[in-house]
């Protein structure tokens, strides 16, 4: 689905020497970067702290943090950026994430300062009923391809709001990549009726699984 107007769109370089990159960081003040193989609360949480990023995995069945990789600016771009109004509860934001290089690159986690928990999620058939759920191993793009976030598809998951997402407000999101490289981009808000799949999280939070985007 395209926009009138393209999504607003920022270099990780320029964000830093901003000062505003660590705006996406997910609930870890600057100084207070995570323990590598300490336990974490959801798995694709992504961390960014003294220029090192950490991502929650699953490693033997437990929620762990990740080791510390270099910050550096991905080649990703994103294009027609949005995210769904709503006032709390669940958000999600979609548009067109293109790799231009000539190598596939995954994204193995997302972050905003409008949610402290995000997800990157599918939308699979369960018992003839369309449900949204992590996707395992991130979002692989494969080298010169692009990969569309759409409703009833692959999207980034708000997992519960700390803050309304207003029409017209300008959210922004980070995505990491596997090598801890992070594009960060500007999801304009967008009444949407669509997109209602219930969650399907095999170990949701608390009052999270019968939530609906």
């Amino acid at each position: 689905m395209h926009l009138a107007r393209p999504a607003l769109m920022f270099t990780t370089a320029a964000l830093i020497a901003s000062g505003a990159f660590l705006a996406g960081a997910q609930a870890h003040e600057e100084g207070k970067a995570p323990k590598a193989g300490g336990v974490c609360e959801m798995s694709g949480t992504a961390v960014t702290s003294h220029s090192s990023t950490f991502i929650c995995t699953t490693v033997g069945g437990k929620l762990v943090w990740g080791k510390g990789l270099p910050v550096s600016a991905s080649p990703l771009k994103v294009t027609d950026a949005w995210t769904k109004v709503a006032s709390s509860g669940m958000s999600a934001t979609f548009g067109v994430v293109t790799n231009p290089t000539t190598k596939p690159i995954t994204i193995v986690g997302a972050s905003s300062p409008y949610a402290p928990m995000d997800q990157l999620h599918e939308v699979v058939t369960v018992n003839g009923a369309s449900v949204m759920q992590q996707k395992q191993g991130g979002f692989t793009i494969p080298a010169k391809s692009s990969l569309t976030l759409q409703p009833g598809g692959n999207h980034i998951m708000f997992m519960s709001l700390s803050k309304p997402v207003t029409a017209g407000a300008m959210v922004p999101v980070t995505l990491t990549t596997s090598t801890g490289a992070q594009v960060t981009f500007k999801a304009v808000g967008k009444v949407f009726s669509g997109g209602n799949e219930t969650y399907n999280g095999a170990t949701p939070m608390p009052s999270m699984s019968s939530m609906k985007m």
